[in-house]
């Protein structure tokens, strides 16, 4: 007589482990497949980060005022303010060199001859200092910084009157040396990722 035991579950096979095994591989092939959905998300989610800060830095007013830098037409300023003994500072445009020049007249704001650093800020070192934060942190790999931002970076760092803007803010504080301290980083991230690359 045929033992039905002995049919569904044969001898020297032990069916608790391999039913652990079988559930083993398939818990593995799901984590597999997970961890790769996840980093497809990533790395779309990452490029919808770095498409957002591209837009918000190529706008208008960062293009005016980068070329202002570039081509030497803004200088940075201080005017003493009485009431708080204290200096006010700004970057002034060489309305003179625009004047002799008309091809600037055709994409500058002609409405403006001075900005406050406050504008320099937020329309540029700003930016640089975000890029640099991003590096640190890992959002934003040197590559894509490097390029999209690097001419930007080296001209507006080696720029004598934001360097001036730079010593003067940090001299203000006592612990001055951590002002714009993440743009100094990006500035010598790019530089170093350059040097690399060119070998």
């Amino acid at each position: 007589m045929i033992n039905l035991y002995n049919v569904l579950y044969p001898s020297g096979i032990d069916w608790t482990a391999t039913g652990t095994m079988i559930t083993a591989i398939v818990t593995s092939g799901l984590v597999l497949l997970a961890w790769r959905q996840l980093k497809k998300m990533n790395e779309i989610s990452r490029a919808d980060f770095d498409q957002r800060f591209k837009n918000d830095f190529f706008n208008e007013k960062t293009q005016q005022l980068f070329m202002m830098f570039q081509y030497d037409l803004i200088s940075f300023k201080t005017e003493f303010i009485s009431y708080i003994n204290d200096e006010f500072p700004y970057f002034e445009i060489d309305v003179t060199k625009i004047d002799s020049n008309p091809i600037f007249k055709m994409y500058l704001d002609e409405t403006k001859d001075r900005y406050s650093a406050y504008e320099v800020d937020n329309l540029l070192l700003g930016h640089f200092e975000d890029l640099g934060l991003f590096y640190k942190k890992g959002l934003m790999d040197i590559e894509f910084i490097y390029e999209g931002f690097d001419y930007y970076i080296e001209e507006i760092h080696n720029n004598k009157h934001i360097q001036n803007y730079i010593r003067w803010t940090r001299d203000r504080e006592e612990d001055g040396e951590d002002i714009f301290d993440k743009f100094d980083l990006i500035f010598d991230k790019v530089k170093s990722y350059g040097k690399n690359k060119k070998k």
